[in-house]
């Protein structure tokens, strides 16, 4: 069922472009501060659905994936924002997009609301 939603992917002129080597630094470079600003919005979820486990287990999982968003994924973008000339500020690079808005809306305002409800 997935199968056509990931071809999909596969075939976008972004990803097509990225990995032929053909991207323009310049929309590589806009595509990490946008993604920065994602991951950096992601972790707080992530660290308000931790405050709302039901039990410690699903806390401490919670926090796990927190912590892994902090000192992995934002420490490899940091590394190469600054390899690229980007310096970071408190809300890091351009304006962001409207799906980039979205999603962390999305990611601040409803995943720890809805972290811990049954299926």
């Amino acid at each position: 069922m997935a199968d056509p939603i990931w071809e999909e992917i596969y075939r976008h002129p972004f990803v097509v472009e990225l990995y032929t080597g053909r991207l323009p630094l310049e929309r590589f470079r806009y595509y990490l501060l946008q993604d920065y600003s994602y991951i950096v919005n992601l972790t707080r979820a992530l660290a308000l659905a931790a405050a709302k486990a039901p039990s410690p287990q699903l806390m401490k999982e919670a926090l796990a994936l927190a912590h892994g968003e902090v000192t992995e994924e934002m420490a490899s973008y940091e590394s190469l924002l600054r390899e690229l000339g980007l310096a970071l500020r408190r809300r890091p690079g351009p304006s962001r997009t409207a799906s980039t808005w979205l999603l962390l809306l999305h990611a601040l305002n409803v995943l720890p609301l809805r972290a811990f409800t049954s299926a």
